[in-house]
């Protein structure tokens, strides 16, 4: 069984996702959200170092989209969605179940960057 040392606040997760949206506000008006890919930064944003995907809707809850390691994910992320996922065809669906209003914003902007039909 997993224990975690150290769980990053709520309060600097929340830091951190108004200044993403604000950085989105101010350079990409027109975006839903922004699909974050790097490790570093999704560390940054959820205080967890898995392999996967963070979406940060314009407004709303941060989905957290893992591969490997949602045990661990859960106990060292404040946040509330995090799922599991095998493919990345599966991300829009998940993304939808976890918050049903981003569903339009991510399906056009996964199919605008990654070309998926």
């Amino acid at each position: 069984m997993l224990t975690a040392l150290e769980c990053l606040p709520l309060s600097e997760v929340s830091r951190r996702l108004e200044r993403c949206r604000a950085f989105l506000a101010a350079f990409e008006p027109e975006a839903g959200g922004m699909l974050i890919c790097s490790r570093p930064n999704i560390y940054y944003l959820t205080g967890t170092l898995g392999y996967g995907l963070v979406w940060v809707p314009r407004e709303g809850e941060p989905v957290l989209l893992l591969r490997k390691g949602l045990e661990r994910a859960r106990l060292e992320s404040p946040l509330k969605h995090l799922v599991s996922f095998k493919s990345y065809k599966d991300i829009v669906p998940l993304c939808a179940e976890a918050s049903p209003l981003i569903r339009t914003a991510l399906a056009g902007a996964w199919q605008r960057c990654c070309k998926v039909a």
